[in-house]
């Protein structure tokens, strides 16, 4: 060891068994073991830095608090580890890297998590997130905002419960704006449901991707269908067990009653067929009710009438009846009856007048190709053939 021209140069092996301070420069050589301090005093400092303006670094043997520091100029630490296996760096107080039991803390002294950040986050590149994602609320407006623009952002997650797509509208619990395509389902799994909604009472809408069964269900808040949708080109509309509207490729089916109100049943091409199921039922199988009441009806059954087509009061003008008589003209007036193979003006419907009639009375019955005339004289019908 030798002092020459202010260096203090040490070689070799050297031995100072006391402190020493160096003003100016060290030089220190060797192969192995180059440098080696040991302290005698516990919390003693072994190993000092100092610069014009203070303390720029220092080695402690300490059992607590600092062991090891970097300070700036003014002697204040900007790395800093410690006997508890913390490791600090940064502005001194701030804790702008605080580092821990296997926890990194930004801008915080006390991390809760793995990597713990106080502060707003800027991340270029990819991130890759194995686990769950946790975003509290703590006063601020947005929770999570991706993209986009200020007024359309990709995607916005505000504190009001509410997720927004290409909007910052909260109409809805979730809003997307879009001009084209704006929502694609796309399944994966051949038979799994691809949408849902579930009201508080049970699942209200679903569609599944299936090669068979239901394709696509609106339900009541039981859960039950009232539209369903099959694979075969089969729709159900109504009541689940027994739906009043089938439609089968085609064709339509209504069973049950059914009601148009200020509507229009138009059938362009094919029929409409109207089958109910069972038979002598004397329910009306089609109505029609105007403003003053009932117009037409058609009726279901082995006796009586049929079908009738009445006046704004409901009383029929044309009647057919199970027993092939159709009847016209004012109601109760049989102005023309048409019976069998019989044609009856002004009778009941047989070959011969049977009601009372007044004197001098005429009634004209065509039956099996020949023409009556019968006149009411003296208390009884008279007839004669038309040549």
């Amino acid at each position: 060891m030798d002092l020459r021209n202010g260096f203090l140069r040490i070689t070799n092996s050297a031995g100072v068994s006391s402190s020493f301070t160096v003003t100016g420069s060290e030089y220190i050589s060797g192969s192995t073991d180059v440098s080696t301090i040991q302290g005698s005093t516990v919390d003693g400092t072994l190993f000092n830095v100092l610069g014009t303006s203070g303390q720029l670094f220092t080695v402690t043997d300490g059992l607590s608090g600092s062991l090891f520091s970097v300070n700036t100029i003014s002697g204040l630490p900007v790395i800093e580890a410690f006997s508890d296996f913390s490791f600090v760096a940064g502005q001194y107080g701030v804790n702008n890297l605080f580092v821990k039991d296997g926890k990194v803390g930004i801008m915080t002294g006390t991390p809760t998590a793995t990597l713990d950040v106080v502060g707003n986050t800027r991340i270029t590149g990819s991130t890759v997130i194995t686990g769950s994602l946790t975003i509290p609320q703590e006063g601020e407006t947005n929770l999570l905002t991706v993209g986009g623009t200020t007024t359309a952002p990709t995607l916005l997650v505000g504190t009001n419960q509410k997720i927004n797509i290409g909007t910052t509208s909260s109409v809805s619990t979730v809003n997307i704006a879009g001009t084209t395509n704006v929502l694609t389902v796309e399944g994966t799994t051949v038979e799994g449901n691809m949408f849902d909604v579930y009201g508080p009472s049970g699942q209200l809408f679903s569609v599944v991707d299936g090669l068979s069964g239901s394709l696509f269900s609106v339900n009541t808040i039981s859960g039950v269908p009232v539209m369903e949708v099959f694979s075969d080109n089969v729709v159900n509309i109504g009541q689940y067990s027994n739906p009043p509207l089938v439609v089968t490729g085609s064709e339509v089916r209504i069973s049950g009653s059914t009601t148009v109100t200020n509507a229009n049943l138009n059938v362009t091409s094919g029929s409409l067929i109207i089958n109910k199921s069972g038979s002598g039922a004397s329910d009306p199988l089609f109505d029609v009710e105007g403003a003053q009441g009932q117009l037409f009806s058609v009726i279901d059954s082995f006796s009586g009438s049929l079908m009738s087509v009445n006046d704004i009061s409901g009383f029929p003008i044309l009647e057919v009846f199970s027993d092939d008589k159709v009847v016209m003209g004012t109601y109760g007036s049989n102005a023309l009856v048409v019976s069998g193979s019989s044609v009856i003006i002004g009778a009941t419907g047989s070959a011969a007048p049977t009601i009372t009639g007044s004197e001098g009375q005429t009634q004209f019955v065509v039956s099996g190709g020949n023409a009556f005339i019968y006149v009411w004289l003296a208390g009884r019908w008279r007839s004669g053939s038309l040549a």
